[in-house]
C-alpha cells in the first residue's frame, strides 16, 4: 500500500500474470484469495507536482515473488508503466533479486537505479537483522530526476 498526504489524481493495480493451472490474477478473486491464487501486483498513484514539466508523476509500489518468476514480472511491470502509464514515475519496492539477477537488468533497461546515482550509504537491504544482500529497489524513469537517496536506521 502507499500513504500519502496529498489526494492522487489517479490510482492504479496490476496483478502479474503467472501461467499455470490455478494461478488466477483476476482482481475480483484476489479480494478473497483462496489457496493457489497468485495475488502478486504493484499498486501505484500519480501524484501532481506543480512546476516540473510533465506537471505529475507515478509512484508505485511492488513485491515480486520468491521463485523464479522475477524477470516476468519485471518485463510486465516495465510494459505497465511505460506503455500503459508513460510519464515520469518511480517503481520501489521488494524485488526478492539481487542486481546481478536478469529481473534488475531487465529493470535497468527503462528505469534508473536510485542507489547506482548517488552512491551514498550502504546499498544492503536483506536480511534485515545483518543486511548483506540487496533485494530492495527504488527505481525512477529516466525522465525523473534524482535529486537524492535516503534510508532509515543509517542505510542510505
Amino acid at each position: 500500500g502507499i500513504l500519502s498526504k496529498v489526494n492522487p489524481l489517479n490510482t492504479t493495480i496490476l496483478l502479474y500474470n503467472k501461467p499455470g493451472p490455478g494461478q488466477n490474477t483476476d482482481p475480483a478473486t484476489c479480494q478473497t484469495p483462496t489457496v493457489g491464487d497468485y495475488c502478486q501486483g504493484a499498486t501505484g498513484m500519480q501524484i501532481a507536482a506543480p512546476g516540473t514539466a510533465a506537471g505529475s508523476f507515478w509512484f508505485l509500489t511492488t513485491h515480486l515473488a520468491n521463485g523464479g518468476t522475477q524477470p516476468e514480472e519485471a518485463e510486465q511491470l516495465i510494459n505497465y508503466v511505460t506503455q500503459r502509464l508513460g510519464g515520469p514515475a518511480l517503481v520501489c519496492g521488494d524485488f526478492n533479486s539481487v542486481p546481478t539477477d536478469l529481473s534488475i537488468q531487465y529493470m535497468l533497461t527503462a528505469f534508473n537505479d536510485t542507489w547506482e546515482a548517488c552512491r551514498q550509504g550502504d546499498r544492503f537491504t536483506y536480511p534485515s537483522n545483518t543486511p548483506q544482500e540487496r533485494i530492495d529497489y527504488m527505481f525512477p524513469t529516466p525522465d525523473a530526476s534524482i535529486q537524492w537517496h535516503a534510508g532509515i536506521g543509517g542505510n542510505t
